[in-house]
Order: structure tokens, then C-alpha cells, then sequence
């Protein structure tokens, strides 16, 4: 962790300039060394650069994950990076917030609504589109003379 400095911005810059440098210093003056350490520099601006992505890709394939599996808890962090990556890890804690906040909203909701379905006395069924029982309330179960849930049934 305390190498992030190494992926930096100005860092990467100056590793890939130095680098074009030295091979256009050792291709004009026939220097050897020169162009080796040239292309050395370059070889290690361009790995630095192909690590980052790498782990972008990682971090963005996680969070992905997390939200298929409806996990809003992930956070990335932010200290130690610089520009746009720290942008981008700090949007992604946001939106992963404010998933969070919905799901929370929406399952406050449904328990409300279904406190007031056990609450009424009249039996009710409720059906998706393939006529399967979604939700019912103990008054439609006791109507119909069933002991156990009817969830999942097929009407």
C-alpha cells in the first residue's frame, strides 16, 4: 500500500518521456547503454500503465458482482489515490450508498405492506403473471381451510 505513488500520474510521465529520451539519445549518438536503459523505462511505464487497468478491471468486476448479489456494503477505497481514479473509486462508494438507501427503503416497504395484509380480515391472494401465489395473508389461508403458506403454489 505504500507504493501508490508509483501510480501516479506524473510518475508514469516521466518514466515514459525519460524513457523515449534515453533511446533517442542512444539511437543518435550509437550509445548502447543509453538505449537500453531507454527502453527499460519505457517497458516499465507501459507495465505500470497495463497493472492499473488490471486492477480496474478487478475492482470494477467486484463491484459488479456485489451489486448481481444486491451487496450495496462494498466501499473502495480513496486515500492514497490521486485524479481520476480516486474520482472513480469515490463515485463508486456513492452509487454503492445509494443502492444501499433503496434497498433499505424498499424492504422497509414491503414489511409496512405486510403488516397491513396480515391485518386484514378478508382473505387475500396475491398472484404474478403466471398465476403463481406471490403473497397471501392468514385469513385467506384460514378461508380456504389450508394450515401452511401458500406461497409458490400454482393457481
Amino acid at each position: 500500500m505504500g507504493y501508490r505513488w508509483i501510480y501516479s500520474i506524473t510518475v508514469r510521465t516521466l518514466l515514459l518521456v525519460g524513457g523515449v529520451v534515453l533511446v533517442t539519445l542512444g539511437i543518435v549518438y550509437g550509445k548502447g547503454g543509453l538505449l537500453v536503459a531507454g527502453l527499460l523505462l519505457c517497458a516499465a511505464s507501459i507495465f505500470i500503465f497495463r497493472k492499473m487497468q488490471q486492477q480496474l478491471r478487478e475492482k470494477s468486476w467486484l463491484m459488479l458482482e456485489a451489486i448481481r448479489n444486491r451487496d450495496y456494503s462494498f466501499r473502495l477505497p480513496v486515500y492514497g489515490f490521486s485524479g481520476g481514479e480516486r474520482v472513480l473509486q469515490d463515485t463508486l462508494n456513492r452509487f454503492g450508498g445509494l443502492m444501499g438507501e433503496q434497498k433499505q427503503l424498499m424492504e422497509q416497504r414491503e414489511r409496512f405492506y405486510e403488516q397491513i395484509l396480515s391485518s386484514v380480515t378478508s382473505g387475500i391472494i396475491v398472484l404474478d403473471e403466471s398465476m403463481k401465489v406471490v403473497q397471501t395473508n392468514p385469513a385467506a389461508a384460514r378461508l380456504l381451510g389450508v394450515s401452511r403458506n401458500l406461497v409458490g403454489i400454482r393457481i
